[in-house]
């Protein structure tokens, strides 16, 4: 791992001054202001063409249709497995660094409206089409519905990597439903009188969830994955930018999720045990205190990895990525950060809008439990430092705030339990049945004597992330990188 800390941590550097238009950062960011996601893409796009392309915004909050009042089919201009303006990827990350919306359609036309006489009935034929899935894919603040996607026959989303790569490819239908009725659909499924066995794994990133549900697929125990659902990220940016009440987000949060299980049981319905992987905390957290409200059956579990490890995994895989040369030998030379000017710096602003929720969100307040540890002090970072390490600075701020919220959602009491990476890569499928032995369904598991056993521990040498687009350099993820292990064991 070529990331050293340590030269982080002793640079003296404090970097260039913030402009002063960002002296005031409001309480809700404005749609000009980035999100996580669309921050990070920067740092992957970064380069002198940057001069002459739009500055990066936030999502759209509006669109000329406005509100909808009824369930509509849109008809995409473009493939959604593109960027918004139609262009190919400029490089495989900055696919999963660009969030579902409405804009993947490109200049969409509306359809015939639903009959609202059969709204309700139609919908759920359309779920329970096995052979076309049909899954959620975006919730929309700017015209008030859920986007449904439906694929052609055969084509299985679910199988890719990350879902929401998969739901871009081979779309044959674009369905819009207004919360209302969305909500009226998931109330009518079985799954919202008695949910069955769901999973929701939260974690920091580059900490072996999708390793671990993967392989809990392959190990045949009865369950089927979704691998990052861009519903829930959808949600989270709602209530970060002041777009919903909590109730509306509550709501929509159950509607999403119930759609999702129903359709994963129809699809398969010898797998009754869904899990559920998402983005890192630093993109989602605030959808997890919901979750007990929106689903009281679901569990959370928190996967994490040590801290300088995670940071590191994501600086190398950003050099990777980067579509400029120029960029890439800043990166390598620490300098990156003096070329952020060339698309007006948004994300240093982003930067400090973290700083921002870490000191003062009361959803994550920090509090000492230990008055002699600490009592009475205020949180405070000093964001210079960080945007003077340029990317390294940017992945350790928001790895910090993923460690942070998962640390003041944890004392809360919202995760059922706690896996780390490298007792998982060490363990492998017996760390997978004392997971399902802590959550209570070590008994739906068909053969649960395979768990533990060399034939068992065989799906850890599988790349989970094959064809997901997200480099790795030498990964820890195939089979687990066993000097590496033994390290921090000593």
């Amino acid at each position: 791992r070529s990331v050293q800390l340590e030269a982080f941590r002793v640079r003296s550097n404090n970097g260039p001054n913030l402009p002063s238009a960002m002296a005031d950062l409001g309480q809700f960011p404005p749609e000009a202001e980035l999100d996580d996601l669309r921050a990070y893409r920067e740092l992957v796009l970064l380069g002198w063409n940057r001069l002459l392309e739009p500055r990066p915004t936030g999502a759209r909050r509006s669109f000329p249709l406005g509100k909808m009042k009824s369930t509509v089919e849109l008809l995409p201009s473009k493939t959604l497995d593109t960027r918004p303006d139609g262009k190919l990827w400029a490089t495989p990350m900055e696919r999963l660094l660009t969030p579902a919306s409405l804009e993947d359609l490109g200049d969409f036309v509306l359809g015939a409206p639903a009959d609202q006489n059969r709204e309700i009935a139609d919908l759920v034929a359309l779920l329970d089409d096995a052979d076309r899935e049909t899954l959620p894919y975006h919730v929309s603040v700017a015209t008030r519905s859920i986007l449904l996607v439906q694929h052609a026959p055969g084509f299985r989303p679910t199988e890719a990597p990350f879902m929401f790569i998969g739901q871009r490819q081979k779309v044959e239908k674009v369905v819009a439903v207004p919360w209302e009725v969305a909500a009226e659909l998931a109330e009518g499924l079985p799954e919202a009188a008695e949910l069955g066995p769901v999973l929701v794994i939260q974690m920091t990133g580059r900490c072996g969830s999708t390793v671990l549900s993967k392989a809990m697929e392959w190990l045949e125990v009865g369950c089927q994955s979704v691998s990052e659902p861009e519903v829930v990220t959808d949600i989270h940016e709602m209530l970060e930018r002041g777009l919903c009440s909590r109730a509306d987000a509550v709501q929509a949060l159950r509607t999403v999720l119930l759609l999702l299980i129903h359709q994963r049981r129809r699809a398969q319905p010898d797998k009754p045990m869904i899990v559920i992987k998402n983005r890192s905390l630093s993109c989602c957290w605030r959808h997890c205190e919901l979750l007990p409200e929106a689903l009281p059956e679901a569990k959370q579990i928190f996967q994490y990895k040590r801290l300088e490890d995670v940071i590191g995994s994501f600086h190398v895989a950003t050099e990777a990525n980067m579509v400029s040369n120029t960029a890439r030998l800043a990166h390598q030379c620490a300098q990156d950060r003096l070329l952020w000017m060339l698309n007006g710096s948004p994300i240093v602003t982003f930067m400090r809008r973290m700083v921002k929720t870490m000191e003062e969100d009361p959803a994550i307040a920090w509090a000492p439990t230990d008055q002699a540890c600490g009592g009475g002090l205020k949180l405070h970072i000093d964001v210079q430092k960080f945007v003077a390490c340029g990317s390294l600075g940017f992945q350790t701020l928001r790895n910090v705030l993923a460690a942070h919220a998962s640390v003041m959602l944890g004392r809360k009491g919202l995760w059922a339990c706690t896996l780390s990476y490298e007792d998982l890569m060490d363990r492998k499928s017996a760390c997978v049945a004392d997971l399902l032995r802590e959550l209570g369904w070590l008994h739906l598991v068909p053969d649960p004597q395979k768990l533990g056993t060399p034939e068992g521990d065989k799906v850890f040498s599988i790349d989970a992330h094959s064809g997901g687009g997200l480099a790795k350099v030498g990964g820890s993820t195939l089979g687990g990188d066993a000097r590496h292990l033994q390290i921090i064991k000593q």
